[in-house]
């Protein structure tokens, strides 16, 4: 009954058109399902955990490679990510003169389908081929999710923001993380199993391939959903590209409240320099493992993370429905504090296990107000131009990871986590300052 009461439409609905309503179950049951798949097979991928310990292993094989180990692995992160930004802002409003809007975001969702595949072909051939080809196969597998997903996020968040009340998206969005995520804890539960009848690199290029069908399994749910098409007087006028460009830029010197919002969330992305695929490789020098006792410690970062993030995603949630962002924003950077001070003391295994559980919480948070925040900001015809100039303000700190990565190689691990944690303090005190928050604004 109580998860039935969180689901279930809200009677203090502000949402406008009665269509939502129609279409609510289904199309929450339909986005549940898909970011249950997508989910799982993001987790199965382990960017901040798996990948690591691969490039590790690659780095062990190939000593002259050894100086650069963090810088990429922290590459690999931002290769997952940094490309998303950039095609959201310069795709942004595409579809805000279109009345019917599905059709044109499959067909990038299905481009973000390929990603995982390659990035399995690509480790494959690290066995038969050699590193070189390696490398370019598996970072461009990487930046191509990063493409197509950063060019699917606008729609797909003007979806959401059309078809699920405001005081649900939080319960919608860490609920199927926490169900994704427990399948993903199960197929790497069995990783180091797998590793032990199946030699490197074929071992993680089978994690990648399971991990793939996983998510091109969520484009079925997806491609499900229910649109609820735009009438003539909620579409935009068709604007030449560059047009279009200044438009969105321009929302920025328009709109104060939208303004302080980039300010605040471009602070807090500098923290983003300090991620827990670092902390993971600190634990291994720290450890000094090597051999299948790296898959059998980064197996169980992974399930650690993961589980984590099965009971962080929806508590966060629920904080972020019924607290709103600003105050979860409050709880995700003193979360961070914690979870890097963990990183600086930790001498065995249970203290950097301690560390990543908590960058679990601090993950959900930060998706959570990445997602949502602007569209509680945005006018809903222009909700995509408005994610789309947020995206753009988040990719120079897309590329912190390598600055982070660069700074461990030179200075070590630690030097990062004290940076990260001063820049928490700073982004408190920026949420607390420039940040509105509608539920503090209604009657």
């Amino acid at each position: 009954m109580a998860v039935r009461r969180l689901v279930a439409w809200p009677d203090d609905d502000q949402q406008p058109d009665p269509r939502a309503r129609r279409h609510y179950r289904h199309n929450f049951t339909v986005h549940f399902i898909d970011g249950v798949f997508a989910l799982a097979g993001i987790a199965a991928l382990g960017i901040h955990t798996i990948v690591p310990g691969l490039l590790h292993e690659v780095a062990e094989r190939y000593p002259h490679l050894a100086p650069i180990e963090n810088r990429l692995a922290t590459a690999a992160t931002v290769a997952f990510a940094g490309l998303g930004p950039l095609a959201a802002f310069l795709l942004a409003g595409w579809s805000e003169s279109d009345r019917v809007r599905k059709p044109k975001f499959l067909k990038w969702a299905v481009l973000s389908r390929l990603a995982f595949p390659l990035v399995a072909l690509a480790t494959a051939a690290l066995g038969q081929h050699g590193l070189g080809l390696f490398l370019v196969l598996f970072y461009l597998g990487l930046s191509l999710r990063s493409l197509a997903d950063g060019a699917v996020r606008t729609q797909w968040l003007d979806f959401i923001g059309r078809q699920i009340p405001a005081t649900r998206r939080g319960i919608l969005l860490g609920g199927r993380s926490a169900v994704g995520i427990l399948i993903g804890v199960g197929i790497v539960a069995a990783f180091p199993a797998l590793s032990r009848r199946v030699d490197f690199p074929y071992n993680y290029a089978l994690l990648f391939l399971l991990a793939a069908l996983l998510y091109g399994a969520s484009f079925v749910s997806l491609a499900r959903m229910r649109e609820i098409p735009y009438s003539e007087e909620e579409i935009r006028p068709r604007r030449h590209p560059w047009a279009r460009l200044r438009e969105n830029l321009a929302l920025v010197g328009e709109d104060p409240v939208f303004r302080n919002l980039l300010i605040a969330t471009a602070i807090a992305n500098l923290l983003t320099m300090a991620t827990s695929s670092l902390v993971t490789l600190k634990a291994l020098r720290v450890l000094d493992l090597s051999g299948a006792a790296i898959v059998g410690f980064t197996s169980l970062v992974t399930m650690c993370l993961t589980i984590s993030q099965a009971v962080a995603s929806p508590a966060m949630g629920v904080a972020a429905d019924r607290l709103g962002y600003k105050r979860l924003g409050y709880i995700t950077y003193t979360v961070l504090i914690v979870a890097l001070g963990v990183a600086l003391t930790s001498q065995a295994a249970w203290g950097f296990l301690i560390s990543i559980a908590l960058f679990a919480f601090v993950q959900s948070g930060r998706g959570l107000i990445e997602l949502n925040m602007v569209l509680e900001v945005a006018p809903e015809d222009r909700r995509p131009s408005y994610v789309g100039v947020r995206a753009l303000s988040s990719l120079p700190a897309l590329f912190m990871p390598i600055v982070g990565g660069w700074i461990a190689d030179r200075t070590g691990h630690d030097t990062v986590f004290w940076a990260g944690i001063a820049l928490a303090i700073v982004s408190i005190v920026a949420f607390r300052a420039l940040v509105y928050e509608p539920r503090d604004h209604q009657p």
